[in-house]
């Protein structure tokens, strides 16, 4: 399935987006909002979108690939993993290209997908985000670096200091969370 918005084109994660991948997984700043190592080896990010892939086979996640409509340039991924179908939930975490920072990119992708990850049944969405050192870029969800479940916790935007972005993305998932529970 292909989702489309005004501006971007996500489309399922295909191992031939690898040598896209690299740069965000080369990047030391965008795995560490992924909580993450940076991978230097090209082919070590190949072998992981190659098992990306076939764990999407598989129905036990799902990896979507970023491009802008207007070029087709890729800009960035999401990953819906850790799905839990007898629990109906699921994790979710994004990155975009440095040039697109700041441009709603991340939060236009996660509402589309937020609306098929309801589609599909899964009414709890945790969102997984820690700041970088640098503090830009990806910014964690709730200020502090912490996980937080819209189950339990959806006043978390409240101690953001970057609350206009992220509280537009934790509205979208507070919303989703409200329609499906």
């Amino acid at each position: 399935m292909i989702l489309e918005t005004e501006r971007l084109i996500i489309a399922p994660l295909t191992v031939d987006d690898a040598p896209l991948i690299y740069p965000f997984f080369s990047d030391a700043e965008v795995m560490s909002s992924l909580d993450q190592e940076p991978l230097e080896d090209p082919d070590a990010v190949a072998n992981r979108v190659g098992a990306q892939v076939d764990e999407m086979a598989g129905g036990d996640a799902a990896y979507w690939a970023i491009r802008r409509a207007a070029d087709g340039a890729f800009i960035g991924f999401c990953e819906i993993f850790d799905i839990d179908r007898r629990r109906d939930r699921a994790e979710i975490r994004f990155a975009v290209a440095r040039e697109g920072w700041g441009q709603g990119f991340g939060l236009e992708a996660l509402s589309a997908l937020l609306a098929q990850v309801a589609a599909d049944g899964l009414k709890t969405i945790t969102a997984r985000v820690h700041p970088p050192p640098s503090g830009g870029g990806v910014r964690a969800a709730d200020g502090g670096g912490s996980s937080a479940d819209l189950a339990s916790s959806p006043s978390v935007v409240s101690s953001s200091r970057h609350l206009p972005r992220w509280g537009r993305i934790w509205g979208a998932l507070y919303r989703l969370h409200a329609v499906t529970r």
